[in-house]
């Protein structure tokens, strides 16, 4: 009865540190709009979530006599080398903004010291769905009822933000665009395919006995489609559904080389699209193919890409310093807000603020994650179905990345950083597994001598 007691505890405090680590990420564009001292505790949650895991991880070892291994300290080495690269001629901070890159490095921290903590990888999860879920009720309340909408959240609660937000919104709900219970297309857009990826991970992860369960998550997954559609996200949209088709083709083990296929077209774009910003010829062949499905995601970031080639070139190998291109850019056009406005291109973006040795660092390591994550799905997917959610969440940041800003979207980079807790945790208990198959061996083989 006690265990059982000392359980249910333990499984509280996961969830008070993952839904801290979540409430400012999930309601970044309208905390401003709440009471002074509701929006300081919107900011102070995510380091208070890091202070009680510091302390379960101090319990844990005390209790359990963890042991450090030789990956801890690859793993605080890389971290280390991270910190470096964002913190050196950081924009922000020779800006006078601490808050940004300290709460950037926290939730790097978070996760990686937390990888051998599943219980707080499944608290995420669990609690990722309810925010997920304020988002997708935002979106219908929207839809149908407008006018208590525009009355309610546009014209009463918008107003405490900013003038600029309430006046945005307002002509994007004019236009039919819907954006919930955000101040951004954007970001609602962002949102609902997080709730693609979440809804697709627990149908493809739900056992077939358990049939009402997997037809539920296919209904909400159809329903976070058909809203994010609303939205007019058209690039999010196919991103999206690239992910996950690609998620499942791996994660059914069949057409290898059609996945061979997939990845290798992600790579080409991703070149096709620096190319472009060098040879013109290829960035208009681009626009014409954007223009054919209706989406100007090129075309309209012509001079953002121009501006970021310009920037690298001031230090081609070591770059000018992390979020340094949307202050850069603002020389050039005041009117864009520079705490948004960044090159909506990481790889591009890498370059120009880190340069080519802290760009080919950073990918270099989110390719291994990417296979690996690819290789623990084939050889032990049944162990860990969260690899899916991983997986799928790996493969539409990347892909995002090509039009989009996920490296420095709040919400983007904290479920990045939380698919790679899980790979690494995965690959933690996967040599454990190995070692323990391996001294098995070898003691039968000594007792099989002995005989």
């Amino acid at each position: 009865m006690k265990k059982k007691i000392n359980k249910n505890k333990g499984s509280i405090v996961n969830d008070i540190i993952a839904f801290s680590l979540l409430l400012l990420p999930f309601n970044s564009t309208i905390y401003e709009g709440f009471p002074v001292l509701l929006k300081q505790v919107f900011r102070i949650l995510p380091f208070f979530a890091t202070f009680l895991l510091l302390i379960k991880a101090l319990i844990k070892k005390k209790n359990s006599n963890l042991r450090f291994i030789r990956n801890d300290i690859k793993i605080i080495l890389i971290f280390t080398i991270l910190c470096l690269f964002i913190l050196i001629n950081n924009g922000n901070i020779m800006n006078g903004d601490y808050y940004a890159p300290l709460l950037y490095i926290n939730y790097l921290f978070v996760f990686l010291i937390s990888y051998k903590d599943k219980e707080i990888q499944d608290s995420v999860l669990k609690v990722l769905q309810l925010f997920l879920f304020e988002h997708i009720i935002g979106c219908i309340f929207e839809i149908v009822f407008p006018n208590l909408y525009l009355n309610l959240f546009i014209k009463k609660f918008l107003p405490n933000i900013s003038l600029a937000s309430y006046s945005v919104v307002l002509r994007w709900f004019n236009q039919k665009y819907v954006t919930g219970l955000t101040t951004h297309y954007s970001t609602i857009g962002i949102y609902l395919s997080i709730s693609m990826i979440f809804y697709f991970y627990r149908f493809l992860s739900t056992n077939q006995e358990k049939s009402n369960e997997k037809k539920k998550n296919f209904i909400m997954f159809i329903v976070s489609l058909v809203l994010l559609l609303t939205t007019g996200k058209r690039a999010v949209v196919v991103f999206v559904i690239l992910a996950c088709v690609m998620t499942y083709l791996i994660f059914i083990n069949k057409f290898s080389g059609f996945i061979k296929l997939l990845i290798a077209s992600a790579v080409v774009i991703v070149v096709l699209n620096i190319t472009s910003l060098i040879i013109p010829e290829v960035e208009n062949s681009l626009i014409r193919i954007m223009e054919a499905t209706g989406d100007s995601s090129f075309g309209n970031r012509n001079k953002l890409y121009e501006k970021a080639v310009d920037l690298w070139e001031d230090n081609m190998v070591l770059g000018n310093g992390w979020v340094t291109y949307r202050y850069y850019y603002e020389r050039f056009n005041e009117s864009w807000d520079k705490s948004m406005y960044d090159v909506h291109n990481i790889y591009l973006q890498l370059l120009c603020e880190i340069g080519l040795i802290g760009a080919l660092f950073v990918l270099s390591l989110m390719l291994y994650l990417l296979i690996k994550n690819i290789q623990l799905i084939h050889s032990h997917r049944e162990k860990n179905i969260e690899l899916i959610f991983s997986l799928t969440f790996q493969l539409f940041f990347l892909l995002y990345g090509i039009t989009g800003n996920p490296l420095y979207d709040m919400q983007c980079y904290l479920l990045y950083f939380a698919s790679i807790s899980i790979v690494l945790y995965n690959m933690y208990i996967y040599r454990i597994r190995v070692k323990e198959i391996d001294l098995y061996a070898n003691n039968n083989g000594n007792v099989s001598s002995g005989r």
